[in-house]
């Protein structure tokens, strides 16, 4: 039996305003393939499948066409759950009519555990694998506020929230297998930030500085299979092979653009975990930083373009690395871009880089625009004298984090 993991698609992302749709195309093209070639039997898709709550129109004509083709492969489980970037119910909505073909979508949490508990079988009948489908767990589906309590108190709350609901779902597929003939084995599907992941610059914080970071080594040996998303980059969790991040498809930032990107495709024999292997997805289009100054950037912007033939036009920045107000530098770059087909997406003056919240220069070395709106907040406070060592710091930034989890702020930022 074959699965192949994937996660965080972000369909219908923009970069500066570039829809990325092409490369999302591009990139089911690619799966389908794969999925035919490798002989896959389930396919995991561990949330945030979209990048809105409120996806365009685009972004969700390609997920139901890939749904629709993915039933043309070999393929004969889907199992699809809830990032923090999508709208559980929206996922939810058509589960009833996906269930038909074998597509099974997870969009938020429910109050009998048995509703996330999935035992996939083949076309012929055969019992494959039990999935625990458990989307993204937002912090009032595992814990109650409690007037006064600490931040440390909440930390150790939504922990052991989390920790505890697959336990649970550990004990229910414990009892469950005692009455099956066959072996087979168990894979678990979540959407958080795991104690120890190498976060890249395009995740926003679910949750509070290290609030809600789990400790999946608590959870080893309990399930065959560890299929997570959240996390942009494909990376194991404290170096155990059977709990992986799979990463996005393509890189959603230009911090992402040398990340190797990849999907997970795992074989079991039984209920035993026989081989893993990490598949390269091939970039379909590059994202490109480049410095220069004003008597170079247009040979800057051809050695970029030259490196990229074959793929769909690159995304450029380009850092001016001195002072210049002539507007004939702007003209030169443009028209360079389109005579080699590259997207300019911002030209930044070297000393311009900086963020100022109150007047003041807080970070030379910073751009806005590559900050999340917590990394923001946090550096409203910090200018106002507002230290992490306050004790209103941390109530401060929970609040704006409980401000950004509701869907209607978030689809703002």
């Amino acid at each position: 039996m074959k699965i192949l993991h994937t996660s965080d698609w972000h369909l219908g992302q923009k970069l500066k305003e570039k829809e990325r749709i092409d490369e999302h195309i591009k990139f089911t093209d690619w799966l389908i393939n794969q999925i035919n070639i490798r002989q896959i039997d389930v396919l995991i898709i561990a949330g945030d499948i979209f990048d809105s709550c409120y996806p365009s129109n685009s972004a969700l004509s390609l997920y139901y066409d890939f749904l629709t083709r993915l039933q043309t492969t070999c393929c004969s489980n889907a199992v699809i759950t809830a990032g923090n970037h999508d709208s559980g119910a929206a996922i939810n909505a058509p589960k009833n009519l996906l269930k038909h073909f074998k597509i099974f979508v997870c969009g938020n949490m429910s109050k009998n555990i048995s509703d996330e508990i999935l035992i996939l079988k083949n076309k012929d009948g055969k019992e494959l694998c039990i999935v625990c489908a458990v989307p993204f767990i937002r912090e009032r589906d595992v814990r109650k506020s409690i007037s006064g309590e600490s931040y440390i108190e909440k930390e150790k709350s939504l922990v052991e929230g989390v920790i505890s609901h697959y336990n649970e779902l550990y004990e229910e597929t414990r009892n469950l297998k005692k009455f099956m003939k066959e072996k087979i084995p168990v894979i678990a599907t979540g959407h958080f930030f795991a104690a120890g992941g190498k976060k890249s610059d395009s995740e926003k914080d679910i949750y509070i500085g290290n609030l809600g970071k789990i400790d999946l080594t608590r959870l080893s040996g309990k399930f065959d299979y560890f299929a997570l998303g959240h996390l942009h980059n494909s990376q194991k969790v404290a170096n155990l092979s059977d709990i992986r991040y799979s990463g996005s498809p393509i890189p959603l930032s230009f911090g992402e653009n040398n990340d190797k990107k990849c999907v997970i495709a795992a074989e079991f024999s039984d209920e035993n975990l026989k081989d893993i292997m990490e598949i390269q997805i091939p970039v379909f289009r590059k994202l490109i930083r480049i410095e220069a100054n004003p008597e170079n950037v247009a040979d800057a912007i051809e050695s970029a373009a030259a490196v990229n033939k074959g793929l769909l036009n690159p995304f450029l920045e380009i850092g001016i690395s001195c002072e210049f107000s002539d507007l004939s530098v702007l003209n030169i770059i443009h028209e360079t871009a389109a005579k080699h087909g590259v997207e300019i997406l911002s030209v930044q003056k070297e000393n311009s880089r900086k963020l100022s919240v109150t007047g003041e220069i807080i970070n030379p070395d910073i751009e806005l625009d590559f900050l999340s709106p917590v990394e923001v907040f946090k550096k409203l406070c910090e200018s106002v004298s507002l230290s992490k060592d306050n004790s209103d710091y941390e109530e401060l930034v929970s609040a704006f984090n409980e401000l950004l989890d509701n869907p209607e702020i978030r689809e703002y930022l």
